[in-house]
């Protein structure tokens, strides 16, 4: 059981940790009271996380710590590890040693794999950015995005206009709470 005091309500609010489990799904880090809305404290409610919500507290907090703009997700798919972008861009010498613009370069610090920044998929080597977006690898990727986007506009999913990540809709609230911490009202939504 977790216990949380509302500083403005005055009064202490209990969760199970069925109930901690589903307020992090639904909120996201920090975890938000669902009867006074405050912002949960992490001692509030660590000891009573499973390996695996701990696990999922830690990704959170660190995806809240860089700004949305800044983010950049490995383009393995198998890894999709978070970055900054400063953290995962290669230093200029390494850049400086290449004869074609390689300023979108990164590589993930969790399995190694080299991606592009500017084009969010994996490195295209010997390519600039310009070059790899009027490649045949491109539009093949293109050809998938826009099935992606198809289906996003049939289930009536929308994208964040912060992360720009995809969200799926379900139920029929129109209050939509993203993972970045972005929260908008959601106008697909058909009443």
């Amino acid at each position: 059981m977790v216990s949380h005091y509302s500083k403005n309500k005055g009064e202490t609010h209990r969760f199970c940790s069925a109930c901690l489990k589903y307020l992090i799904y639904l909120h996201g880090y920090p975890a938000t009271c669902a009867f006074c809305e405050e912002s949960l404290i992490d001692e509030d409610y660590w000891q009573v996380l499973s390996p695996n919500l701990k696990e999922l507290v830690s990704m959170l907090k660190e995806e809240k710590s860089i700004p949305a703009k800044e983010k950049a997700y490995c383009a393995n798919q198998r890894c999709s590890a978070l970055h900054s972008k400063a953290e995962a861009r290669l230093p200029e010498e390494e850049l400086s040693k290449l004869d074609y613009d390689a300023s979108g370069l990164a590589e993930c610090k969790k399995c190694k794999q080299r991606f592009c920044l500017n084009c969010h998929v994996p490195w295209h080597d010997f390519m600039s950015c310009e070059d790899y977006k009027k490649s045949d690898l491109a539009r093949e990727r293109e050809v998938d995005d826009k099935r992606l986007f198809r289906l996003a506009e049939r289930k009536l999913w929308i994208t964040c206009n912060e992360c720009e990540r995809i969200i799926e809709l379900y139920g029929i609230c129109k209050n939509v709470h993203c993972r970045c911490g972005n929260k908008f009202r959601s106008t697909n939504r058909k009443d």
